[in-house]
């Protein structure tokens, strides 16, 4: 069996890991997810695959056949945009009020998780702009610190569900040479989640809530070339 931290528990870990492969795209868009390969890789019943694929399922990363079982979501085009206009119009207004309201320790918060995806590992196998997983997973850590102080825990669980579901469009690859891979050479990244910690920690709410609506969109215009072309 797969080696687990004592932290977790067993339906956790595998809940963990197989989100992890998704969003890395180990396991890639469509595929299914097959119950008895699935309890043979990780040594679990099939009670626990179920219960695991039924959480991913709530996440929107899975869905569920009733002829066919499990497969990961296979995004399109027009999923894309209805998942960013959503979460622009959440995540704005959760970056707003965390503005208004962030404490010290909510800036320390920010600076931290800004360090951490400055210094994240990239790697050229992985799908989008040469990003690896640990990048992925500290960019979604970095937009959960900027949201964190915005006094709603329901506004906040669902700005952190959109942020996690728009992961797995990093699994889209951009063709080199492609228009939409001009664009992404043509962008500086990490100047603009600099930018964005630094007008947040200032206290302005419109010049980062523009900034990451910017940011936003423009990286949807790339996937939106590509899943175009694709389709």
């Amino acid at each position: 069996m797969t080696a687990r931290a004592d932290s977790l528990t067993l339906t956790e870990f595998v809940r963990t890991s197989l989100r992890a492969d998704i969003l890395s795209g180990k396991i890639g868009r469509g595929e299914p997810l097959r119950l008895e390969a699935l309890m043979a890789r990780f040594d679990v019943s099939r009670a626990v695959v179920r219960e695991v694929l039924i959480r991913l399922v709530e996440e929107n990363l899975v869905v569920a056949n009733p002829n066919r079982g499990f497969r990961v979501i296979d995004i399109t085009a027009e999923g894309l945009v209805d998942l960013i206009k959503l979460r622009v119009l959440v995540e704005s207004e959760a970056m707003k009020l965390s503005i208004e309201q962030g404490d010290t320790e909510w800036e320390a918060g920010i600076i931290a998780a800004h360090h951490v995806l400055e210094r994240a590992e990239v790697s050229e196998s992985s799908a989008w702009w040469g990003e690896s997983e640990a990048w992925v997973r500290a960019h979604i850590s970095f937009h959960e610190a900027l949201t964190a102080a915005c006094g709603s825990p329901r506004m906040l669980s669902l700005v952190n569900r959109l942020r996690k579901e728009s992961a797995i469009y990093y699994q889209v690859r951009v063709p080199a040479g492609s228009p939409a891979a001009e664009d992404i050479a043509d962008r500086d990244i990490a100047a603009e989640h600099s930018e964005l910690m630094h007008l947040a920690i200032a206290r302005d709410g419109e010049g980062a809530v523009e900034l990451f609506q910017h940011e936003t969109w423009t990286t949807a215009k790339v996937l939106l070339q590509v899943l175009e072309s694709e389709g």
